[in-house]
């Protein structure tokens, strides 16, 4: 659990300490876990010590007779790193502390001892966190007096206290509250992996809104064996978004019509032969269904890419993110011919030839074929539908797929189409280039 993600109790309790921050919880909820109050007889006083997110100190008290009450309407919910002082008039104030927030190791509040300073509450915090500024921190403090609480904001110049300033290394007082800033615009350095064929292949660091086009000149652009129509693309955001798609929005959905079929089958007059064969007719599509999920390429956006000099500032030059990557293919020999053929395999490319004949070349359709089903993946992640008297040819590292005949309320065509569907879809490449 994260530092920030805690929250800590300390004086007339009996377990004080740090305790992890809970969904809706509450002043009542942290006294009860630290084992309530040690102190019953006594008039009691809570306060909560709340660091806002831009570094500020606010002190809140809280009504005991409404914690203890267990109005959880009326109680104070906590937020992160608040910490809860519980005291009575009659016994000393709580130990005091300082509190530390923004970009150190760890963040939260630490006792105070005299003579402490800046330089020994980071070293408390376990030193400074990657982005943190040297400059513009801030030191905030509290004045009590009759009147009430109020702050005082005072710069701290991080570089000089830590080389020991004394000036610039101010002497804490109980309560203080030290913030240390981010330097602006900073960020881990992103980085985009290209591999393949590039003439320099390799995980480059990504400039803000850097193009495709400019990451491919630093890789030295596409050799002359590079196969651009079969270019893949992964991006992380889509391929959450694919998976949630394919589970949510249609694998529940064709597993309850395949149950819903296979309850059916119960009730039909089937002769024992019959009732085995669509058995299992039902067993192979649901296999057939998880295999070609599980052999998606999740996370595939189709890109179109041509040579730099056209691709650059066109409607495929897109903007890159973190964590994606561009594998580009040689150029294929072959086509791939699965499914319900005698001898599924791959075969030399011919130019000109169209389905029917690469599927005479491997022996032909089995008795179990769906002719009218047949589809292509194409090198880019498309789906073409074909059938077997496709006018159209196929092309070099073409996919031909011929679906197994299977009687059931959406064909086997239609479930790989649609699975297809939702990992290269349309609308994924406009809302990438939006």
């Amino acid at each position: 659990m994260k530092p920030r993600d805690r929250v800590s109790i300390s004086g007339l309790v009996k377990n004080p300490g740090s305790y992890p921050l809970l969904e809706d919880m509450t002043v009542g909820d942290i006294i009860c876990q630290a084992g309530g109050i040690t102190k019953a007889d006594k008039i009691i006083h809570v306060e909560i010590i709340r660091t806002t997110q831009a570094g500020q100190v606010e002190v809140i008290p809280v009504d005991i007779n409404v914690v203890l009450g267990g109005d959880k309407k009326r109680d104070v919910p906590l937020q992160q790193i608040d910490h809860v002082f519980v005291y009575s008039v009659f016994v000393p104030e709580p130990t005091p502390v300082v509190m530390i927030t923004g970009l150190v190791k760890t963040p939260g509040i630490y006792n105070f001892s005299k003579e402490m300073r800046v330089s020994d509450l980071i070293t408390q915090a376990g030193g400074l966190d990657k982005g943190a500024t040297l400059l513009n921190c801030e030191l905030s403090r509290m004045i009590r007096s009759e009147a009430g609480v109020s702050f005082i904001h005072m710069p701290v110049d991080l570089g000089k206290a830590m080389i020991g300033g004394i000036n610039e290394d101010i002497l804490l007082k109980e309560y203080d509250n030290l913030f240390i800033r981010q330097i602006p615009q900073w960020r881990i350095v992103d980085t985009v992996a290209v591999a393949g064929e590039v003439v320099f292949p390799g995980t480059y660091a990504l400039s803000e809104n850097e193009r495709l086009t400019s990451v491919l000149e630093r890789a030295g652009g596409f050799s002359k064996d590079a196969f651009l129509p079969g270019v893949t693309f992964i991006r992380q955001s889509v391929k959450e978004q694919q998976e949630r798609e394919i589970k949510d929005r249609f694998l529940s959905q064709e597993e309850e019509a395949l149950a819903q079929e296979e309850a059916g089958l119960a009730s039909q007059n089937l002769l024992p032969e019959e009732l085995a064969k669509k058995q299992e007719a039902l067993d192979n599509k649901r296999k057939l269904l998880r295999l070609s999920i599980a052999k998606l390429p999740k996370g595939r956006i189709i890109l179109k890419l041509v040579r730099l000099e056209k691709l650059k500032n066109s409607r495929n030059d897109i903007i890159l993110h973190d964590g994606d990557s561009l594998f580009i293919p040689k150029t294929p020999v072959s086509v791939t011919i699965i499914g319900e053929v005698y001898n599924p395999g791959a075969i030399l490319h011919h130019h000109g030839h169209r389905v029917r004949n690469y599927i005479n070349n491997v022996g032909g359709l089995t008795m179990n074929a769906d002719k009218s089903a047949i589809y292509v993946i194409k090198p880019d992640g498309r789906v073409e539908r074909k059938g077997l008297f496709g006018c159209n040819m196929v092309g070099r590292g073409d996919i031909i797929v011929v679906p197994a005949r299977i009687e059931t309320k959406v064909s086997f065509k239609e479930i790989v189409s649609t699975i297809y569907q939702l990992s290269a879809t349309v609308a994924v490449m406009i809302n990438v280039f939006k």
